[in-house]
């Protein structure tokens, strides 16, 4: 495991960077880039709201990225009941029970929220007063010396290795450039492998080609295919 201050000293290392300012900067503009480069297992957690009677959108939490799953349980057995995601505007007249949600950006704050149709009823919130959701979220750039990344201890050098490969490029050292980028890339992919090898195969990653489906693997798991065989 890396905390932040040995990322920054691994980095010092790897580039000759002495910097502290450039240092932090480096590490946490790559800790972004491999944040957002792929839908990681190490990202996702889950949260719950607290429905209320006749309002139809909530917000989501603040780290919130892009939705995995979203359903409330069976009272009397604990099953839980999926929803379904959908991209069309969202009836506001009807209340009942939800049966899909839809996700988009508050035109007021432009926070990420969650809306529902039907709109939640005193009926359905007396037996489910929750709607849970799991995400990937967006973890917060490593600042006090002590943070640690929220990915696997084992790939937390690939962030000194990335850092050190835009301080090299703009120190214009070419042969240190080819060097570590060529590491940092191998890393990443074996990252990305492992992770692949996680969720099962074949996986996608983010992209164009969206499996609509809504048995697993979900379309908030998978986009673009990289592996053979049919999803």
């Amino acid at each position: 495991m890396s905390t932040f201050a040995q990322l920054k000293e691994q980095t010092k290392a790897w580039s000759g960077e002495l910097d502290d300012t450039r240092l932090g900067l480096s590490i946490n503009a790559i800790y972004k880039q491999i944040v957002n480069r792929f839908f990681w297992p190490q990202l996702v957690i889950q949260k719950s709201i607290t429905l209320e009677v006749g309002k139809q959108f909530y917000d989501l939490d603040p780290l919130f990225r892009w939705i995995k799953t979203v359903w409330y349980r069976n009272s009397a057995d604990g099953t839980p009941i999926p929803i379904s995601g959908v991209k069309r505007v969202l009836d506001n007249f009807d209340l009942g029970t939800p049966d899909v949600y839809r996700i988009d950006k508050d035109p007021d704050d432009f926070d990420w929220r969650i809306g529902f149709e039907s709109i939640p009823n005193g009926n359905h919130i007396n037996v489910y007063p929750n709607m849970s959701y799991e995400f990937y979220y967006s973890p917060p750039n490593l600042s006090a010396g002590s943070d640690v990344p929220r990915f696997d201890a084992d790939d937390h050098h690939l962030i000194a290795l990335g850092a050190a490969v835009l301080l090299t490029a703009r120190q214009s050292d070419t042969p240190g450039y080819a060097m570590i980028n060529d590491l940092w890339k191998d890393g990443l992919g074996d990252m990305e492998e492992k992770s692949i090898n996680f969720m099962g195969s074949p996986i996608v990653v983010p992209g164009a080609e969206i499996t609509e489906s809504n048995a697993a693997p979900q379309p908030a798991d998978y986009g673009r295919r990289v592996g053979g065989g049919p999803v």
